[in-house]
């Protein structure tokens, strides 16, 4: 996936931040609530969408936890 998302939005941090964080997700290795944000920052970044704006902005003001 990170070779097609470099082909398509370059080498950029944000496609590096998606990738790492979407494959622990895959493997179901926890994250931490910073590496959530993190991952919705880097995906709204390649893929502006309203919902992801919505979800990062509850989560930056949330005191919720995934670890």
């Amino acid at each position: 996936m990170r070779a097609q998302l470099i082909k398509k939005f370059e080498d950029i941090p944000e496609v590096h931040t998606f990738s790492d964080i979407d494959r622990k997700m895959e493997l179901r290795i926890p994250i931490t609530a910073a590496e959530y944000i993190a991952f919705l920052e880097a995906q709204y970044h390649l893929w502006p969408d309203p919902r992801t704006h919505e979800i990062l902005s509850e989560r930056k003001n949330s005191d919720m936890s995934f670890e």
